[in-house]
């Protein structure tokens, strides 16, 4: 069994919503003013490079917390 150090909770809120926002950089926004780097407007100009980038983000977020913030009891 394993104990959650403090800061836990935190570090999975974060990293959700680092997933939730590279998720919502390659949705189409009609209203938006620039096209993207794949050719349609999307809430991000830059949509594949700051989705990757988030994801990357969020992964390593997701690795410190289960490297920290977690013990065997």
């Amino acid at each position: 069994m394993f104990i959650r150090k403090k800061g836990f909770i935190s570090m999975l809120v974060l990293s959700l919503l680092l997933l939730l926002s590279a998720f919502m950089t390659i949705i189409p926004f009609d209203q938006a003013e620039k096209i993207n780097l794949l050719g349609y407007k999307a809430l991000h100009s830059l949509s594949p490079v700051s989705t990757i980038v988030l994801i990357v983000g969020s992964i390593v977020v997701n690795y410190l917390r289960k490297r920290y913030f977690l013990t065997n009891r």
